[in-house]
């Protein structure tokens, strides 16, 4: 990643970068960039102790149904609305020493807890958020930033209308029928197919070539 320097509350390369200290810079940064042509994928960097209550619309509105994926990375004590972060976000890294505070979130991973756990359990560690698959990746010397980052980078370079187009049949298909979901995956397809960049994903397979996507 050292050609690719991150600032926060910039797009770099497609990337927008958060460091999101507290709920107010979160929300404004996201607000403000969601309908940014030249981001493709946001990073948010989370600092614990974070204890603000929990907030449904940061998650559901603006985390759940972000039109770029979002990859979080994490240390310190994580909980309440940094917590909606991490379970929201597409992607997440932590350092070893991290620890997720679930006060306040009853029940939330029991459908997902290994043979083993305490759903009663408040505070988890980083290892036992990752064998729950609420996590994707630790770091035990503290570099999941660079994790995040080059997370980030390769979706970045991925067709843009493809990736905002997985996400959207995914969220779909949460409230929908098989059927519906089926349908409108055809739909999505067929607006892909008419793109310039599904094109030029064809001709840099033909030629053996790095495609590079603009977006159209």
């Amino acid at each position: 990643m050292s050609n690719c320097n991150l600032r926060h509350g910039e797009i770099v390369k497609g990337i927008l970068l958060i460091n999101a200290f507290d709920i107010e810079i979160l929300l404004a940064e996201l607000e403000k960039h969601q309908n940014a042509s030249a981001m493709r994928v946001a990073v948010v960097e989370l600092a614990g102790p974070v204890d603000t209550p929990r907030t449904d619309l940061l998650f559901s509105t603006l985390i759940g149904g972000y039109p770029v994926p979002i990859v979080a990375c994490a240390k310190g004590l994580i909980g309440g609305w940094a917590l909606d972060v991490v379970l929201g976000a597409h992607l997440c890294f932590a350092a070893e020493s991290c620890r997720f505070d679930l006060s306040g979130s009853p029940g939330r991973l029991a459908g997902n807890a290994p043979k083993g756990f305490e759903p009663d359990k408040n505070v988890l560690s980083a290892w036992e958020m990752l064998e729950l698959g609420e996590i994707n990746g630790l770091d035990r010397q503290s570099k999941m930033m660079e994790q995040a980052k080059m997370a980030a980078l390769r979706i970045s370079e991925m067709a843009p209308l493809a990736v905002k187009a997985c996400l959207k049949a995914v969220r779909e298909s949460e409230k929908s029928t098989l059927t519906d979901g089926l349908a409108m995956e055809a739909a999505l397809f067929a607006e892909l197919f008419e793109s310039q960049d599904m094109r030029r994903g064809t001709a840099a397979f033909l030629e053996k070539t790095v495609p590079v996507f603009e977006g159209n």
